[in-house]
């Protein structure tokens, strides 16, 4: 869309443009090289003015085409998002924001996969379980976790041990806040040993650190204070929604943090 707008005005511009050229009593040096068909005039007849355009237009379309070309790369390199449900989800594709998100993601057209199943072990959300299937669905370097709740948790615990493209971490958090069941998920200290945060944060892109926390102001499960030691000790940013409880509906502040880490590590590998 962005070179079609280009073209317009690129030819709604040339007789203005022509006409400006032919008060000037511009002389060859303005003209784009010595070898094109406005050597030595004046250009102030109509028709060689806009043969000057011409020989410009035919300058840049090597520029335009190398320019597209980086952007297609841009935008269409190999990636794929794998998006991590939260404990008890029987079937994620009619759970919270999961198959709004998929579908988002999709029709944007930004990644080359993107994966939503149904975890094995949905209650219980064992880490011994879900970690390895999480591997099976492709989940390298090449990929962007969006962890949701248990998901955030298992996507930080993947991060000690295996290098991602970057991660979402929604509705975190680094204790088991008491309850005997998520003691025995085993993600948490003591049993689940202490957190490796600098390791977490190594392994998150090539330069490290590709990583967004959300987290609500009035999360009934969760405390911010959680989220906000979790994001302190992987020194990122804690990004606070207002009023979104657990994040059960469809929030455009998750989307925005996917495609932030999707482009923050395009834009340092493109350097």
């Amino acid at each position: 869309a962005r070179c079609g707008r280009s073209r317009s005005r690129r030819s709604a511009s040339q007789p203005a443009l022509a006409a400006q050229l032919s008060h000037s009593r511009w002389q060859t040096s303005h003209c784009p090289s010595a070898a094109l068909p406005c050597t030595h005039i004046v250009a102030s007849d109509r028709g060689r003015a806009q043969s000057c355009l011409s020989a410009w237009y035919h300058l840049l379309i090597p520029y335009i085409s190398r320019s597209s070309r980086r952007l297609h790369r841009y935008w269409t390199s190999s990636m794929k998002a794998i998006i991590v449900p939260g404990n008890g989800c029987q079937n994620v594709h009619q759970a919270n924001w999961y198959k709004w998100l998929h579908d988002r993601l999709v029709a944007k057209r930004c990644f080359d996969q993107v994966i939503l199943r149904d975890m094995p072990d949905p209650d219980g959300a064992k880490r011994s379980i879900w970690l390895p299937f999480l591997l099976s669905l492709g989940a390298a370097s090449d990929t962007v976790l969006v962890g949701h709740s248990s998901g955030a948790v298992a996507t930080m615990r993947l991060l000690e041990n295996h290098r991602l493209h970057g991660a979402v971490i929604v509705s975190g958090c680094h204790t088991d806040l008491g309850y005997a069941s998520e003691a025995a998920a085993g993600y948490y200290p003591p049993s689940g040993g202490e957190w490796q945060w600098d390791r977490i944060r190594a392994n998150a892109g090539p330069q490290g650190g590709n990583i967004r926390i959300l987290h609500s102001d009035n999360d009934p499960f969760i405390p911010l204070a959680e989220a906000q030691h979790v994001a302190d000790s992987l020194c990122v940013p804690l990004q606070v929604a207002q009023g979104e409880s657990h994040f059960f509906e469809p929030y455009e502040g998750i989307l925005d943090a996917v495609l932030q880490v999707l482009a923050t590590q395009q834009r340092d590998q493109a350097t």
